[in-house]
């Protein structure tokens, strides 16, 4: 287990959507939209750099070194996923992680209207999930998945790699998963 694990594991106690560690800080979540003080001592510069570097993948640690600036994701098994941020700032270095619960919540668990259901039955259109951070943005283009994955094919674009779950509840692949990046091509 990685020393950062206890904060991912406090987080899903605490319901917490985001993890926010910076250098001469506590940490802090994010619970329901507030920032949270975590009961941590502040954070020294390599302490909190020797936690990343232990989670990240070696090839994002030299995209770290040479741009101050990565992203890559994390996963603690059986808590949830993390979608990670690295970066330098003017008096050290700082990290955010979002959560992304592995197990994928229904539209009704969203609070999401049924009529949203038919949405990916449509044979043709365009499907938008937009909104603040914090309001489910990354669940929302998964939670259709269960209710249609297994009855037809798709093609699933989104700006970010965290998003697609291309597998039925039977663990079949029945979707063309693309990733589109601003300014990029899938």
């Amino acid at each position: 287990m990685s020393r950062i694990d206890a904060f991912f594991k406090l987080m899903a106690e605490q319901q917490a959507s985001d993890l926010h560690l910076s250098t001469n800080n506590p940490p802090m979540l994010r619970i329901h939209g507030d920032l949270v003080r975590v009961d941590f001592p502040p954070l020294k510069n390599d302490e909190l750099k020797a936690m990343v570097y232990e989670i990240a993948p070696e090839g994002k640690i030299k995209v770290f070194e040479e741009t101050n600036d990565v992203d890559f994701g994390y996963e603690v098994p059986g808590v949830a996923r993390y979608r990670a941020n690295f970066f330098q700032q003017k008096y050290g270095i700082s990290a955010v992680f979002r959560s992304i619960p592995s197990n994928v919540q229904t539209l009704e668990e969203l609070g999401l209207p049924p009529v949203l259901k038919k949405f990916p039955m449509l044979k043709k259109g365009l499907i938008l999930a937009t909104g603040p951070t914090g309001y489910g943005g990354l669940r929302q283009p998964q939670a259709p998945g269960p209710h249609h994955h297994d009855r037809r094919s798709n093609r699933v674009c989104a700006s970010q790699p965290e998003l697609p779950r291309a597998t039925s509840r039977s663990g079949r692949a029945h979707a063309l998963v693309c990733l589109r990046f601003a300014g990029g091509a899938a």
